[in-house]
């Protein structure tokens, strides 16, 4: 299949494995009851939704301990391993939040890590929310 598809030739496949579908694809369909619920290329797909992005954060001292810090468009929050991790829907005000929240206690940031959700979790929003997105 990758032969043909770096020849240009175009390929239908039908597939549940999220995975396959995120190498192998130019671009997606995600279908719910013989309907088309999203189209797009697999990057397009991941950044829309309602899905929550994951913002990771170390820093030096303890500037981000505080369970009650507020950010813009953080749904929840939690601490893994040193790391404060907070689920946003709008990751540039919370990005932009928590960097000038960090400097203004006079902190160090070591790692911010933002992660997308994944094609899967798209994939079980479309299909479980029931909704044409």
């Amino acid at each position: 299949m990758r032969e043909l598809q770096a020849a240009g030739t175009t390929i239908i496949l039908a597939t549940h494995d999220m995975a396959e579908a995120n190498e192998m694809a130019d671009r997606l369909a995600i279908l719910l009851h013989g309907k088309i619920a999203a189209t797009g290329t697999p990057l397009e797909l991941t950044a829309a939704g309602a899905g929550f992005t994951k913002v990771s954060v170390l820093t030096k001292g303890s500037s981000l301990s505080d369970p009650e810090l507020n950010f813009p468009a953080v749904s929840k929050r939690i601490s893994k391993d040193e790391y404060a991790i907070f689920y946003s829907t709008d990751i540039g005000p919370t990005v932009s939040a928590i960097i000038a929240h960090v400097e203004a206690q006079k902190d160090t940031l070591v790692d911010l890590r933002v992660e997308r959700p994944s094609l899967e979790d798209r994939f079980l929003e479309i299909t479980t929310t029931g909704g044409v997105q």
